[in-house]
């Protein structure tokens, strides 16, 4: 799952991951009064990009989803199987301030990297 800004060739762009995600989160985990406050932790979780490059995409990413989603899906979620690149970039990288913080507002105890 990519929780960062999604820019397609076409020129559309995606909201970002938090304002996707955080209401989402918030009612599931029954946190909704403390929505901005998870909007701002952008960096929480594993997340990435898509730019189209020609005829391919490049999926950039921070190599910290592994075991949370398989690239297949992630593929498969933007409809680039068979015409994507993964390349790593360090801007995509999941930081742990952001994490800790959201592992203490829901009280997750599973843990993810982070740097």
């Amino acid at each position: 799952m990519s929780l960062g800004e999604i820019k397609w060739a076409r020129g559309i762009t995606r909201p970002s991951g938090p304002e996707i995600v955080a209401p989402h989160l918030s009612r599931l985990f029954g946190k909704e009064g403390l929505l901005e406050e998870i909007k701002e932790q952008i960096y929480a979780f594993p997340r990435g990009r898509l730019e189209k490059k020609g005829r391919i995409y490049a999926i950039y990413h921070g190599d910290d989803f592994q075991g949370m989603v398989a690239r297949q899906e992630v593929e498969r979620l933007f409809g680039v199987c068979g015409k994507s690149s993964w390349k790593w970039d360090e801007h995509e990288r999941c930081l742990y301030e952001d994490k800790e913080a959201l592992r203490e507002i829901f009280q997750i105890t599973q843990d993810w990297p982070s740097v």
